[in-house]
C-alpha cells in the first residue's frame, strides 16, 4: 500500500506514517469488504453526476497537482462543463495535495472568490468540500488496500 500511496506524492516523505497504519487497520475491520462493495457498485453514480455539472450555479475552484493522477484532459472536460470555474494547479505536487502542500491547500481555501463576499458560511462550505475531498482520497486510499488484501 505505500508504494501504491508514493505514486500520490511527489515528495515521498510527505506521506504521514500514521495515517497509512490507520488506512491499513481500517481495511482489515470486520465488515469493511461489504462497505468498500457498497462504494465500488456507486461509483457509475459518480460518473453519472458530471451531467449535472453544468446545473452547478456558484462559482467553483478546481485545485489539482500538475503530477495529479487525473488526466489534463478529464480536467479540461470538468472544466468545462462549469459555468464559473477558476483553476488552480499546485506545482511539485502528487495527488495528495491536501497531505503534501497543506499550506498551499488551506491558502486556497482561505482566499475569497473573486467577486465573491466569502462570508463565514461561505469558509465553512469550502473547507466541507475540502473534508469532503480528503474523505474521498482515503476511501479510495481503502479499496487499495481492501483489493490487494483481497488478492493475496
Amino acid at each position: 500500500m505505500r508504494a501504491v500511496l508514493h505514486g500520490g506524492f511527489v515528495d515521498k516523505s510527505r506521506l504521514p506514517e500514521d495515517l497509512l497504519v490507520e488506512l491499513l487497520r481500517s481495511g482489515r475491520r470486520t465488515g469493511y469488504s461489504r462497505v468498500a462493495r457498497a462504494i465500488y457498485r456507486s461509483l457509475k453514480g459518480f460518473n453519472r453526476a458530471r451531467r449535472r455539472y453544468p446545473e452547478v450555479s456558484v462559482p467553483v475552484t478546481l485545485v489539482y497537482s500538475d503530477r495529479d493522477w487525473s488526466r489534463p484532459a478529464e480536467r479540461d472536460q470538468v472544466a468545462s462543463a462549469l459555468a464559473d470555474v477558476q483553476r488552480i494547479t499546485l506545482p511539485r505536487t502528487g495527488h495528495f495535495s491536501s497531505l503534501e502542500r497543506p499550506d498551499d491547500v488551506a491558502r486556497i481555501l482561505r482566499t475569497p472568490d473573486s467577486g465573491s463576499s466569502n462570508t463565514p458560511v461561505e469558509t465553512e462550505v469550502r473547507a466541507n468540500r475540502l473534508c469532503v475531498a480528503v474523505a474521498l482520497v482515503i476511501v479510495f486510499s481503502l479499496f487499495v488496500v481492501n483489493s490487494q488484501h483481497s488478492a493475496r
